[in-house]
């Protein structure tokens, strides 16, 4: 009975098998990923993973740049995208690869270059950003007072595409009509800290740099901020309308 009895409380109450750890040697590491492809049909994400041992070597502070806000890579890496500095158009960098400003840094001393007054620094920081991303397109997209959501931006699964979001305040006067806030019986009442925007959500080729579609939301309440009113899956693309309680899906 007592040997029926341990055997019954060890298959209620089951061991954890320990987690294996891979090899966290730097080297291995390396060596693992450059020979090693992955099972036949993996994501190329599960295939190439994220690096954890590399951490860079050098830091040059205060980089001269175009006068933008900066913003993301794509996926794949192969491209950079900023926002103009009037937040209207979108910029497109190509990424050149870390070994793009080898020539320039050969030779420097030490991890850091901080605010040296040399010529050599002076010059370093003058050039480094435009041997690192080569401009590709300068898209106009806002238009009508609208201005681009700089924490708004979504890639397509081939990093072809991005959809960035704008908006615009509606003006006090005229006051918009009853039937354009209330449109169902569903719609919320407007909050005053909050108030309504016309949107406009915008999909730009990266290669071409061509707008190639834009969806407008008129007064309305869409957050844009970090993509909380946004979704995308695919080619399936769901915005959520707070201020009509509606959620929109295109494809």
């Amino acid at each position: 009975m007592a040997a029926h009895h341990n055997t019954a409380s060890e298959d209620e109450f089951p061991t954890l098998k320990p987690r294996r750890i891979q090899n966290q040697n730097v080297v291995h590491r390396l060596e693992r990923r450059r020979i090693c492809s992955g099972p036949v049909g993996a994501h190329w994400y599960r295939v190439r993973c994220f690096h954890q041992n590399l951490f860079p070597n050098f830091t040059v502070v205060n980089v001269e740049k175009p006068p933008c806000f900066l913003r993301k890579f794509s996926p794949d890496g192969r491209c950079f995208i900023a926002f103009s500095s009037d937040q209207t158009s979108l910029e497109i960098y190509e990424y050149q690869g870390c070994q793009a400003a080898e020539d320039l840094l050969q030779g420097q001393e030490g991890e850091t270059l901080a605010n040296g007054n040399d010529q050599r620094s002076l010059n370093i920081r003058g050039r480094l950003f435009e041997r690192f991303f080569s401009l590709l397109h300068v898209t106009n997209v806002a238009s009508n007072g609208e201005h681009l959501n700089r924490e708004c931006s979504l890639f397509t699964d081939d990093c072809r595409y991005v959809i960035v979001g704008s908006a615009a305040y509606l003006p006090e006067e005229p006051h918009p009509h009853f039937f354009e806030v209330y449109r169902n019986n569903e719609s919320v009442t407007p909050n005053p800290r909050s108030p309504l925007e016309d949107y406009s959500l915008h999909i730009i080729d990266l290669h071409t740099g061509r707008l190639c579609d834009t969806r407008t939301f008129k007064c309305d309440k869409i957050i844009l901020s970090h993509n909380q009113g946004l979704y995308l899956y695919r080619n399936i693309l769901a915005v959520l309308s707070v201020q009509q309680q509606t959620i929109h899906v295109f494809q």
